[in-house]
């Protein structure tokens, strides 16, 4: 009997210490992924096949059908995976978020830009603390090499020689992937890391991807990079 209390009393002190050194890991936060991480994730169709599932479930609890949901009315082929920034922000790269951002948050019209930012300060209060004094300003300064190049690539296709225009459309190209880069690495000095949590739980829930066609996640590892 003292033998078997003994053996009771070791396999409840054992449980109990193993209970207290190794406790539950915490999921990793969506900024926290490495892009080997994401890429590994983007790169497996069971998981891409779930998204595609999800969606569709998803549009038909609210009354749309695929043909609408997915443009197919339109002529757009059938998607292969649905990356939705609510439910997955991990699979978005951080550079596809500051893309996002620079492109709405300084577009041309007036009132989709206004509307854009207040709808983002309201929830980067909610989810962030808010946003740092003079944000947009700041940012506006720090990409403004970036959107440059970008106006450069809406332009280009217009240019009459079809010489001058690829030269250009190439030229345009390269600089897009360095100062994009540039500006985002600028925009994590300036803000520090709230700024990827701010990319992440602000940004990434507004933004939907569809995936046509399949394409080699390491290429946006190498964009990411500033295509170098």
């Amino acid at each position: 009997m003292k033998l078997t209390m003994s053996l009771i009393v070791l396999g409840c002190v054992l449980t109990t210490t193993a209970m207290v050194a190794d406790p539950p890991r915490r999921p990793k936060e969506p900024w926290e992924w490495t892009d080997a991480e994401r890429i590994a994730a983007l790169s497996d169709p069971a998981a891409a096949a779930a998204r595609l599932a999800a969606h569709r479930e998803r549009m038909q609890t609210d009354g749309m059908s695929d043909e609408r949901s997915d443009g197919l009315a339109a002529g757009f082929a059938d998607p292969i995976d649905v990356i939705n920034g609510k439910r997955d922000p991990h699979l978005y790269f951080t550079w596809e978020l500051f893309d996002w951002l620079v492109a709405i948050c300084y577009v041309d019209d007036p009132h989709t830009r206004e509307t854009f930012r207040a709808i983002k300060e309201r929830e980067a209060k909610r989810t962030v603390g808010g946003l740092p004094p003079d944000f947009w300003e700041r940012l506006d300064a720090i990409s403004a090499a970036y959107r440059g190049d970008l106006q450069r690539e809406r332009q280009a296709p217009s240019i009459p020689d079809a010489a001058t225009r690829n030269a250009e459309m190439k030229a345009v190209a390269a600089l897009l992937c360095h100062d994009r880069h540039t500006a985002f690495q600028e925009a994590k000095q300036e803000f520090g890391p709230w700024f990827e949590r701010f990319l992440y739980k602000v940004i990434a829930p507004g933004k939907s991807a569809f995936v046509l066609e399949k394409t080699d996640p390491q290429i946006k590892m190498h964009v990411g990079r500033g295509c170098r």
